[in-house]
């Protein structure tokens, strides 16, 4: 599941680095992290049906300015609900960095594997 995020990010965002849980140290700004943060897990009772484990994502994006952050956060959105059994939880929501100055915008998705 993570590859195919990582390549619809990269579609719409070629030259941005995408990191898995967290970007170490020092990364290159605009950068993304993206993290499974939960979901619903097995959705059907008998444990067999392929395609009933649902999975929660959040991708982050950190740039050095709003407005590159709001427009990849858009990006990026729209890359991930092309997906098949992906959707989007609700709309990103901003945030600030204050140990990097950076800004960020922040969403969660709905993943069926």
């Amino acid at each position: 599941m993570e590859q195919q995020i990582i390549a619809a990010i990269k579609s719409v965002l070629p030259n941005v680095e995408v990191y898995n849980d967290f970007a170490g140290t020092d990364p290159t700004s605009p950068y993304v992290v993206i993290q499974r943060v939960g979901g619903e897990g097995q959705l059907y009772l008998d444990k067999h049906t392929k395609g009933g484990y649902q999975v929660r994502l959040q991708v982050a994006v950190w740039a050095a300015d709003r407005i590159t952050a709001n427009n990849s956060a858009l990006l990026i959105e729209g890359a991930i609900t092309e997906l098949p059994l992906a959707t989007a939880l609700g709309a990103a929501v901003a945030d600030f960095d204050e140990d990097t100055n950076l800004r960020g915008m922040r969403q969660d998705f709905s993943i069926l594997i």
